[in-house]
């Protein structure tokens, strides 16, 4: 992403988040979505903007302003949504109870 981050205009796209200070990271998603078609297969309502954080779908516009300064690749979005040894990402990570890897 590049140009100055607009506070109302989500930008579609992969990002991370903390849910709480101290929390791990989780993987974020915007996206447009097209609205209703008719039998004929034209567009018969608006586009719908949708946001992803970690597995609940949250409001973009309130989202933004948290997710525009961590923008990450589509292939680290799926690594992360893969993980299934992540902490509760709603609570801060106690480094002190974590096991050393070795």
């Amino acid at each position: 992403m590049s140009g100055p981050i607009r506070e109302n205009d989500p930008q579609e796209g992969y990002y991370r988040r903390r849910l709480v200070r101290g929390g791990p990271w989780v993987p974020a998603r915007i996206w447009w979505q097209d609205g209703e078609r008719d039998a004929a297969g034209e567009l018969i309502s608006d586009q719908v903007l949708y946001c992803m954080v970690g597995a609940e779908l949250r409001d973009p516009y309130a989202e933004w302003t948290w997710l525009a300064g961590q923008p990450i690749g589509e292939a680290e979005y799926n690594a992360m949504q893969q993980r299934r040894d992540v902490p509760n990402p709603h609570q801060p990570i106690d480094h002190l109870s974590i096991k050393p890897p070795f």
